[in-house]
């Protein structure tokens, strides 16, 4: 992606997020313990242990250019290969 798109798909993304109801949002998730590495990575809080096995995790919005940054590291992801 050339820098002057990649501004361009940031700042879309950005107003995506922005625009979506807070309770579409998933202020809260129960998750794995062995996925929290993986949930810190992408700007959720941690919150709370619940049991040996799961924890609490909490979506931060503070950041919005790295919760836009990281989704579109997403979207590319999972794009073909030969996709462009």
């Amino acid at each position: 992606m050339a820098p002057g798109e990649e501004k361009d798909a940031l700042e879309a993304e950005i107003k995506s997020i922005l625009a979506q109801p807070r309770e579409e949002q998933g202020d809260q998730k129960i998750i794995r313990k062995e996925e929290l590495q993986t949930y810190l990575d992408e700007g959720w809080k941690f919150l709370s242990t619940l049991d040996q096995q799961q924890v609490i995790v909490k979506k931060s919005y503070m950041n919005t250019t790295n919760l836009a940054y990281n989704s579109l590291v997403a979207k590319e992801k999972e794009k073909p290969m030969n996709a462009s």
